[in-house]
């Protein structure tokens, strides 16, 4: 049996089944996991890649700052994705796609980079707030 639990009401019910159901002779085991990210989550990502793009570009830090020392790349989305944001997700996570990232991880992968752009290059571009929808 598996249950999902989203609301306070959910809780009450998975609580009172976990209380009346039988050990049994081997007992039983419960997994508890973080929603992955939410479709809000995603566009966030990709609107704060877009907006880091350009906050980096017009501090003109781009990529052979970080990449290539003789080459004159500016940032895109897609650079920023790949070259910084999927580095410390596999590094901190050992995932590959952002598709596996929960909603926390998210979360702590934002932090992590926005504190090195902060602390190295006087960068902070805040995450984007996204409607549910």
């Amino acid at each position: 049996m598996s249950t999902y639990v989203k609301t306070e009401a959910d809780r009450q019910e998975a609580i009172k089944e976990l209380t009346e159901r039988p050990l049994g002779e081997y007992g039983f085991g419960l997994e508890f996991q973080d929603g992955k990210r939410t479709p809000p989550q995603n566009r966030g990502m990709h609107l704060y890649f877009t907006m880091l793009a350009n906050a980096l570009n017009d501090a003109g830090l781009d990529m052979r700052k970080f990449l290539k020392p003789e080459i004159d790349i500016p940032w895109t989305p897609q650079s920023i994705k790949k070259e910084l944001w999927a580095k410390i997700q596999v590094a901190y996570c050992d995932k590959e796609s952002t598709t596996e990232l929960t909603r926390k991880e998210v979360s702590e992968i934002y932090e992590i980079l926005a504190r090195h752009l902060s602390q190295k290059h006087s960068i902070f571009v805040a995450f984007p707030e996204q409607k549910r929808g």
